[in-house]
């Protein structure tokens, strides 16, 4: 992402956009990512907050129009996923891109998908889906309530008070 933002301002852009990366970084990333953005002169647009809570991880929410799911996942073979960081982003009603597979929001409209690899990410295309989206955050919110935890807890206690018609996909009967 950092990658594809540097090429996104080497082409003079006439919408800025930010890189808000809160969290702990490796130390091999941290080298790595600040490599990139002095390579591509995007040290304004890429800022880093560190491990955030409460009040401060919800003023970096609030300023964000668009969340950035997994995009590594890739490399350690892993390819389904349902991180927790998608749930996040969908139960504060913001739209995501990731690159993994996450069964829970495949068929979603206010999700992207970018190739699971290390080719630079597409700025524009994720600026394009941005601008054309026509959800509100309150729609992207109710589009979860399946996930709750009332009704995680009742497949749970359904598929353990009747075995025979679990809902586990490894589950056979005999």
């Amino acid at each position: 992402l950092i990658e594809g933002m540097g090429l996104y301002y080497k082409n003079n852009p006439t919408i800025d956009v930010f890189l808000h990366i809160v969290g702990g970084i490796g130390p091999v990333e941290d080298k790595l990512f600040k490599k990139l953005i002095i390579q591509y002169k995007i040290d304004k647009y890429v800022l880093f907050y560190g491990p955030l809570y409460s009040k401060e991880l919800d003023s970096v929410f609030g300023m964000s129009d668009i969340g950035v799911g997994s995009l590594g996942r890739h490399r350690s073979q892993i390819t389904n996923i349902k991180t927790l960081k998608n749930r996040e982003y969908a139960a504060r009603g913001i739209p995501f891109f990731y690159s993994e597979i996450d069964k829970d929001f495949e068929d979603k409209p206010y999700i992207m998908k970018v190739p699971a690899d290390e080719s630079p990410i597409d700025v524009r295309k994720i600026i394009d889906f941005y601008e054309h989206l026509n959800m509100t955050s309150e729609s992207i919110r109710d589009s979860i309530k399946n996930l709750s935890w009332k009704n995680q807890i009742e497949i749970i206690m359904n598929d353990m008070l009747n075995p025979n018609l679990a809902s586990n996909e490894n589950i056979s009967s005999e």
